[in-house]
Order: C-alpha cells, then structure tokens, then sequence
C-alpha cells in the first residue's frame, strides 16, 4: 500500500474512455466520501490527507449518457509527518568523552540522519542512526542544522538547527 503524509497534499489520478462518447467527469473518494471531481483530462485532484490512518480511494468515471464505471480500490495509509524531537543538545568539554542520540517521530518509525549545514565540533561526528559522539577537541560554539529523513521515503523529512557549545576543561 502506499504511505501519504497526513496533513500534506497527496495528488490523486485516474485515466478514464469512453469508446462510445466522451468521459464528463470522474469523482475521487476516500472510504466513500467524496474528495474531489475532474470533469478534464488527466482527471486528477490534489487532496489534502485528512489524519492517519488507513484510506481505500476510488474513482468514479461518468460519460456522457450517464453510465458510471468505479476503478479497482487502491489502499494507502497516512501517517503523522517526520518531526525532530530532540529539542536541544548538551554542551561539551574539551577532552572528555561526548555521546548524545537524535529524536524523530512520525513517518514509519525509522529515519536517516544526515548533516545539511554548518558542522559539528571539531573531533564529534553524527551517525545516519542519530548518535552525535566523539572527544571535543576545541572550545567554542557550533550551530547546525540535521535532517531526520524517513528510511522508506526521503522526501518525508525534518530539519532542526541546534547549537553544541564546547568549553575548556
């Protein structure tokens, strides 16, 4: 099944003929609410994922004589958009041990972490699991930014700014 975000547009699409006429609209539903209508070609609508959970879309095509066809179900599920939970991060020492693990919710549950600005202290790395480790190896105050990216689907993702500060022994 395929995986929308709630809360986010998802664009919905259905081909339709008709081999003696012409095709005057297809409706869009989702567990049989109407969600939108096309009435030209490619029928197509932007819906706006309304909350988690499981959806079964339809499309509904009419012809000119009023005949209606309904496609196939095509099952999805919608799930809460990736959030970076980790609100802030310690500061450091130089010369001491450094171990801090990144938060996210929402998505399918497993994300990939990657560094998309700035850099982090100088001796402190950041894992595609989260982790940000290593031994500070110079004072001073950093501020970047990481992406939580959902591992099914990259394109659900968050960015969060965070500053390390990192003082002398």
């Amino acid at each position: 099944a395929a995986v929308l975000t709630a809360g986010a547009p998802a664009a919905v699409n259905a081909s339709a003929t008709d081999s003696d006429g012409t095709i005057q609209r297809v409706d869009f539903y989702a567990n049989g609410t109407l969600i939108g209508s096309d009435s030209a070609s490619p029928f197509a609508i932007d819906w706006i994922v309304p909350a988690t959970g499981s959806y079964d879309l339809t499309a509904a095509a009419e012809d000119n004589r009023g005949a209606r066809v309904t496609s196939a179900t095509v099952a999805v599920t919608a799930v809460d958009p990736v959030r970076v939970t980790t609100a802030a991060l310690a500061g450091g020492t130089v010369g001491k041990p450094y171990a801090a693990t990144l938060q996210a919710s929402g998505g399918l549950g497993s994300y990939a972490w990657g560094l998309t600005r700035g850099s982090l202290p100088a001796g402190l790395v950041l894992t595609a699991a989260g982790g940000v480790s290593g031994t500070p190896s110079e004072a001073g105050s950093w501020t970047f930014d990481v992406t939580a990216s959902d591992a099914s689907d990259a394109t659900r993702a968050a960015v969060q700014s965070f500053t390390i500060s990192v003082r002398e022994p």
